[in-house]
């Protein structure tokens, strides 16, 4: 591949001679590069693509204008605000409020076919694969439950499907589906990774820039694949966004790439480079691989409980150490945090502190263009893993002791695409999303009688008006989202069997029908003394609570 002897030889020097030189974040080193080109890789010079090389393949970084400095020396800095700052803004409110285009040279890919192909990935995954048409996420567990890799699963036969991970990953990843290949026969797993480049179309405009240029069907719904064409040239178009924003990726020969590029350039899109998508990305908590998905965490650690079918029939690498820790409980958890005053990003692997003591470890950090926050992914103790928890990160040596637990949004609702659905839709989706919300809260209470979920999630009046408070800055849509929240939340607890709720009204008609007579005037009344005072006990508890964390 790439790592021919010429590129063995530069590295080797340039790796001794700077074995103690600091190593910036924003800063690339020169010896080995442009080993691989994408098809459209003059052209985003001729733009301003300040490059980097992922796996051998040259990407936009960012792309720079007239005046802007793109010196090695200007690289040379810790702090985030260097000459990409300004131009990764703009890249980033492009796609928040218009579209962007990221040319993606170099995505690992591999065809996996065969008689047996199904069982086969079934037996590697810890989840379910797509139907055909389709695509999704699979993570690939070792035998502790930990993540091996994540990739995204194409399928488009019964047994006939693409896999595609991310650059770095390939030699890895590819061991990792070659293991055990030999014990079947007729399934074939074959490296496509040269054969094919990439495109990121995102957006809120996305949509009407690809009807403008395709004849896709640009209804069907997230996650779904499509065979179309631009132009005269095929394409395999997948609904699905790396960026949090309305999109597609275009999958097309890597001969056929560059066409396609200039189509997407000439309906209007904005090229953006990989620190925005990086930046987009880490707004939206979507994980990357060897930094937030790595063996150091298990999967139920990273909050992939989803992706885990624990009543499959096929076993899968890591099921018995999985339920035994769904069982006894996760030691960490991984979370999202708001650091303030910090002129530098989290790194990998900066330090959580909380009241003297290292409680996790960053994974990703990047600023947040479209929230203008400084965001950091990372993993913390279970216990700590509580939002709105004030603790303290080590930056470059700096202690910033304003990060924040908690969940952020990652959209300004000025630029989010609203869809209407009629009467029927609107009553089917909004039933589906109540059950999918009272699911999730009677998992919850099921698991706080048990000892597996803390107190500290629970929360009364206070934390209400501080999250409705912080809710309200996104808009009147996420704030009703909330209200529909807290009201699915009223309705669940009402339904408690507890003497004053309409759930206790119900406990006394069944025991009416099972004797055949009503309870006596003096047990209800004691029943519901009993339900008042656990109520009262109740709102007391979360109002504790709240004051607790003030």
């Amino acid at each position: 591949d790439y790592t021919d002897s010429d590129y063995c030889a530069e590295k080797a020097i340039e790796v001794y001679g700077h074995e103690y030189a600091m190593h910036f974040p924003f800063h690339s080193w020169a010896a080995g590069r442009n080993k691989k080109l994408s098809s459209n890789h003059q052209k985003i010079l001729k733009n301003g693509g300040q490059m980097g090389a992922y796996n051998g393949w040259e990407r936009a970084n960012w792309f720079a204008k007239n005046g802007d400095d793109t010196s090695e020396k200007s690289t040379q800095t810790w702090n985030r605000e260097g000459p990409w700052f300004k131009r990764v803004k703009e890249e980033c409110l492009a796609v928040n409020r218009s579209v962007g285009v990221l040319d993606l040279p170099g995505f690992s890919r591999f065809r996996v076919e065969g008689f047996g192909a199904s069982e086969f990935l079934l037996s590697k995954i810890s989840g379910s694969l797509p139907s055909i048409g389709r695509m999704n996420l699979a993570y690939f567990p070792d035998e502790r439950g930990r993540v091996l890799t994540e990739m995204s699963i194409m399928r488009h036969d019964v047994n006939k499907f693409t896999l595609i991970t991310a650059g770095a990953a390939q030699w890895h990843d590819c061991e990792i589906l070659q293991s055990g290949l030999k014990k079947i026969q007729n399934v074939e797993v074959s490296d496509i990774t040269n054969d094919w480049s990439c495109l990121i179309v995102t957006g809120p405009k996305s949509r009407d820039l690809m009807s403008r240029i395709s004849n896709a069907d640009l209804t069907l719904p997230w996650l779904s694949l499509q065979n179309t064409s631009i132009g005269n040239k095929h394409i395999l178009l997948a609904r699905v966004s790396y960026a949090g924003e309305l999109g597609w990726e275009i999958h097309a020969k890597i001969e056929d790439i560059s066409m396609i590029y200039d189509k997407v350039l000439g309906a209007g899109a904005t090229p953006f480079g990989m620190y925005a998508l990086d930046s987009l990305r880490v707004e939206k908590g979507y994980r990357a691989w060897k930094g937030d998905l790595s063996t150091d965490y298990s999967l139920l650690e990273s909050g992939l409980e989803r992706f885990i079918k624990f009543d499959k029939k096929e076993i899968f690498p890591g099921k018995q150490s999985l339920l035994k820790e769904k069982q006894r409980g996760s030691v960490k958890k991984f979370v999202t945090m708001i650091i303030k005053e910090n002129e530098c990003d989290a790194p990998y692997m900066s330090t959580i502190w909380h009241e003297g003591k290292i409680i996790g470890e960053v994974t990703s950090g990047a600023y947040g263009h479209r929230v203008n926050a400084s965001i950091a992914l990372g993993m913390v103790n279970t216990d700590l893993a509580i939002s709105g928890k004030n603790v303290t990160v080590d930056i470059f040596g700096n202690e910033y002791s304003s990060a924040r637990i908690g969940v952020i949004g990652s959209q300004n609702p000025e630029h989010v695409e609203l869809r209407k659905y009629g009467f029927i839709s609107s009553l089917f989706r909004g039933t589906k999303e109540t059950y999918n919300l009272s699911a999730k809260i009677l998992n919850y209470l099921g698991n706080l009688i048990v000892g597996r979920e803390s107190i500290d999630q629970m929360g009364g009046p206070i934390k209400i008006i501080q999250i409705s408070g912080e809710i309200s800055n996104y808009g009147i849509i996420p704030l009703l989202a909330l209200i529909a929240a807290i009201s699915v939340n009223l309705g669940i607890i009402n339904l408690l069997p507890i003497p004053v709720l309409d759930g206790g009204h119900l406990l006394y008609y069944s025991f009416e029908v099972l004797r055949g007579r009503p309870l006596s005037q003096k047990t209800q009344e004691v029943g519901m003394q009993i339900g008042m005072s656990l109520l009262i006990a109740l709102m007391i508890f979360v109002t504790f609570l709240d004051i607790s964390r003030l």
